[in-house]
């Protein structure tokens, strides 16, 4: 199933943007098993070939790029500087954890 669709969005049956059926219509249409058809939008949208939104469904990419999600890869994120700034907080707060609460600074 994920090869027909690929198939269909490479040779532009499929546009960018087109909306695929929900799951469970789809597959009650093709008569086949609700996961099947779960497992292959998941995979589709791995292989940056569609996407879904929440409450919306799921679309067909853009020239296969997908668009910044919690599934993408580590190499696809975007660096919003919140590392150094949280590491700096979880040290403060390792070592208020590990001060007794007798020496424990009265600010933090």
């Amino acid at each position: 199933m994920l090869d027909q669709l690929k198939s269909t969005i490479e040779r532009g049956i499929l546009t960018s943007g087109t909306k695929l059926p929900p799951q469970r219509e789809l597959a009650d249409y093709l008569d086949i098993n609700f996961t099947t058809v779960t497992r292959t939008y998941k995979l589709s949208a791995q292989l940056g070939l569609t996407y879904g939104i929440h409450g919306k469904g799921t679309f067909v990419n853009s020239n296969g790029i997908d668009p910044l999600t919690a599934n993408s890869p580590l190499t696809r994120t975007i660096d919003l500087g919140f590392v150094a700034s949280f590491e700096r907080q979880t040290t403060s707060l390792t070592i208020f954890l590990a001060t007794p609460l007798s020496k424990a600074p009265r600010n933090f």
